[in-house]
């Protein structure tokens, strides 16, 4: 389900059921509102009716991806539901705003390989070979700058431009695609890709930690809400909250330990700090917060490092094209 429609499919979701109608019903009303979807919310419909929760339901018809479905797992377990689709609400909003964050950083430097690709292509193919022609025909000595030209050109053909707009469109899927995968031993790759792979991680952090104060919020105690996340959270967090909840049912949670390292330092002391004052909570809720500003700040430092580079790159490639066609037109003239 596309992230629009996924956010219009909760909000209509929550009113039929502030509403007061049963949660099948709802589903077979909102089965003739989203015809794209109606096999989808038809089957989950079938699931609620053979008694299964909505939660599973409708993860198994690929309507919310895993870390969705914990948040209506934490309502289901709190009998809170109305209350955990607010917050799934505001999941949703916050995936769609990094999603198109991530979009408009990548496109750009993308578009400008893919142009610049094109250019030279043309060059390869027309330019270059008719200069070539021209000296031979005049018997001059090829230029510096045309010799440049020659050697720039001949690392692009079509199969450049190939590779290139299949990388647009892999990206694009993959940008599309990365919040709602249920692949979990795909996250440990995407984590280790340069400098995208840690704009991913602190994206990830900001889900966990607003989910962690979702449960929290719901009244759910901690070795449940450990437990929640253990199953539904990827490693390193999955490991975090495995040992978390062993200490819970141990009854020796006196402080948050970072296990594995899944959290940075600064984080875990504020946690240590409030979960002595009662107002971990509020303080996990500000956590995410501080990690969607930094996945938004390390967005825009890349944008930074990016945008003088290729005005560097374009500057170089004009530079060069300009010197390489006009050098030949001087030596031409000053050989007639």
């Amino acid at each position: 389900m596309k992230i629009r429609d996924k956010l219009t499919f909760i909000l209509m979701l929550r009113y039929l059921l502030e509403s007061g109608i049963p949660v099948a019903y709802s589903l077979s009303i909102l089965e003739k509102t989203f015809s794209d979807y109606s096999t989808s919310i038809a089957y989950a419909r079938k699931m609620i009716k053979n008694g299964q929760l909505l939660s599973y339901s409708l993860h198994k018809s690929n309507l919310l991806d895993e870390l969705e479905v914990s948040i209506l797992k934490i309502g289901e377990t709190s009998e809170n539901l109305i209350y955990s689709l607010k917050k799934l609400e505001e999941l949703v909003i916050k995936k769609q705003n990094l999603i198109q964050n991530i979009t408009r950083s990548l496109i750009y430097p993308i578009l400008f390989l893919f142009v610049l690709s094109f250019i030279m292509v043309i060059f390869k193919n027309f330019i270059v070979p008719a200069f070539n022609n021209l000296y031979l025909d005049l018997g001059i000595e090829i230029p510096f700058f045309f010799k440049l030209l020659s050697s720039l050109t001949s690392l692009f053909d079509v199969r450049i431009l190939l590779f290139l707009f299949l990388l647009i469109v892999i990206l694009f899927l993959f940008v599309r695609y990365f919040f709602r995968s249920d692949v979990k031993s795909m996250y440990k790759y995407i984590f280790m890709v340069p400098i995208l792979g840690k704009i991913f991680y602190e994206a990830y952090t900001g889900l966990v930690l607003n989910l962690w104060a979702v449960a929290l919020e719901s009244g759910l105690p901690y070795s449940l809400t450990f437990r929640i996340l253990k199953d539904e959270t990827i490693e390193p967090f999955s490991l975090f909250f495995s040992r978390m909840n062993e200490l819970a049912k141990r009854g020796e949670l006196y402080e948050i330990v970072n296990y594995s390292n899944a959290f940075k330092t600064s984080y875990v002391k504020q946690m240590n700090a409030s979960l002595e004052s009662g107002e971990l909570p509020f303080t996990l809720k500000k956590l995410a917060e501080m990690a969607e500003i930094e996945t938004n700040t390390a967005l825009d430092t890349l944008n930074r490092i990016l945008e003088p580079l290729m005005a560097t790159l374009a500057g170089f490639i004009t530079a060069t094209l300009a010197l390489s066609i006009f050098s030949p037109i001087i030596h031409i003239i000053k050989n007639i």
